[in-house]
């Protein structure tokens, strides 16, 4: 991807702010924070049948954060939550599609690691439950 095409997509994706706001009655939230360089970040989660019906973010963070969490939020939507489970970082790189320098790269994962908090939160309510 050129330069140019790379920066109006980030951007793109950064004004457009998609799955930013607070859920009614979330099933689980988890909150994150960058120690690097402060990114906060709070991640929503709406689960039916063990699928994520609805995703969003609240927070204040670097516009790489929030590319990411809009990104990440989006690809969760209609995901079981056994397949979310499995993400790896890597997967995370993929599904961002942005080259990032090692320091930004822990900027983009601030809502996957929301999302590993907030899917075992649920494992243990689960557990509490049975």
């Amino acid at each position: 991807m050129s330069d140019q095409l790379y920066r109006d997509e980030f951007m793109s994706i950064f004004k457009s702010g998609a799955n930013y706001g607070k859920m009614v009655d979330p099933s689980t939230s988890a909150e994150e924070v960058n120690k690097f360089c402060g990114d906060k970040i709070t991640l929503e989660l709406k689960i039916a049948n063990d699928i994520v019906a609805d995703a969003k973010y609240t927070g204040l963070s670097c516009a790489v954060s929030k590319v990411s969490s809009s990104l990440v939020t989006e690809y969760a939507k209609g995901k079981s939550l056994t397949h979310l489970k499995g993400l790896t970082e890597a997967d995370i790189f993929a599904i961002i599609g942005f080259d990032l320098t090692e320091n930004r790269k822990q900027c983009a994962l601030v809502c996957f690691n929301a999302l590993k908090k907030a899917l075992h939160k649920v494992n243990n309510d689960y557990d509490q439950r049975n």
